[in-house]
């Protein structure tokens, strides 16, 4: 891509995660707003399916009307100006700060802004105009929100989860159905027979990279991967070992990196989890509960999926070969000392 246009990808960065901080403060649910009333807990059969009755409820948590009205200053409930929603200008023309009250605006709100605005440069240059560039931003956009709201609540607002699935639902569609007329006008001049079509369908529906069978086995992959950690991790501590949240952020990133890759990003993800675990231990950080600590993964998540997504599954697998050869190289002279001692 021209560096002509990599302001532009940055500012557009900026304004969306404007956008991005708004849902970061309205979209968390209060702790009571997680739980059914007795008499509003669904009934049905589908419902009781352990995994599917993750996806099936979350339609009845959403609150994206809470998105709608304009933005206000929490302090004195003064209407924000376009100046002061951007949290980029608001710093620099008014220091952070309500023009009204001088209220301090949360400088996550600057972050927000200032990493949207880079990652979206960053994967630019990675794709160009490609379909590979929206998909990175879109997933950039809600990976923000989710990363965000996990390490301040420990959840992952099921708006984002929600949006995800659909999107991630309707590009496979979408896909498959452009590859299949696609092919079916590249043979409008023969002799089509049945096998013929059923081969089509096949290839473009289930077959081929981004398809819709692709996306469907990623969903299962990538859900069914966590939902399995789930149950382990609580029979064995005997708490709740993992979020819903979590699971179902797997199973909509599956949907854009099909079985292989989600697990690949899930690999990962637990890698890098691993490593800040241990410095969370280390300074106390994380929630105490049960003689355990608890922390957010899903921001792991989120990480591991952009690294597989910008370095491709492959590199992914290949450092981690890499990685691993360069481990045994340092443990092999070791071992053979040790054998000679002995």
């Amino acid at each position: 891509m021209e560096p002509l246009f990599l302001p532009f990808f940055f500012v557009a960065g900026a304004l969306i995660g404007t956008f991005l901080t708004t849902c970061i403060e309205r979209l968390p649910f209060e702790e009571e707003d997680f739980f059914y009333e007795e008499e509003e807990e669904p009934t049905e059969w589908y419902y009781r399916i352990p995994m599917f009755s993750l996806f099936l409820a979350m339609p009845l948590y959403t609150r994206f009307k809470s998105l709608i009205p304009a933005s206000r200053c929490p302090a004195c409930k003064k209407r924000l100006p376009w100046r002061e929603k951007i949290a980029i200008v608001s710093f620099i023309m008014l220091g952070g700060r309500c023009s009204g009250c001088r209220f301090k605006i949360p400088p996550r709100h600057l972050f927000v802004e200032i990493f949207t605005g880079v990652f979206f440069v960053i994967f630019a240059m990675r794709f160009g105009f490609t379909i590979d560039l929206l998909v990175s931003i879109l997933l950039i956009s809600l990976f923000m929100v989710a990363t965000v709201v996990d390490f301040r609540y420990q959840i992952i607002p099921d708006e984002v989860n929600l949006f995800g699935l659909i999107a991630g639902f309707i590009l496979a569609i979408g896909r498959s159905l452009y590859w299949t007329a696609n092919e079916f006008y590249l043979l409008k001049d023969q002799v089509i027979t049945k096998p013929m079509i059923i081969e089509l369908l096949r290839e473009n529906i289930l077959l081929k990279d981004g398809s819709l069978g692709f996306a469907t086995s990623g969903f299962l992959a990538g859900a069914g991967s966590l939902m399995l950690l789930y149950y382990i991790g609580t029979a064995l501590a005997r708490t709740e070992a993992m979020g819903g949240g979590d699971v179902k952020l797997a199973g909509f990133i599956g949907l854009f990196l099909g079985a292989k890759g989600v697990l690949v990003a899930l690999f990962w993800s637990t890698i890098l989890g691993a490593v800040f675990g241990v410095a969370i231990l280390f300074f106390g950080w994380g929630i105490k509960e049960g003689g355990f600590t608890k922390f957010a993964f899903g921001p792991y998540i989120c990480a591991g999926t952009l690294l597989t997504l910008y370095f491709t599954v492959d590199g992914m697998v290949d450092a981690y070969m890499a990685f691993n050869g360069l481990i045994l190289t340092l443990v092999t002279p070791r071992q053979e000392m040790f054998h000679e001692v002995i």
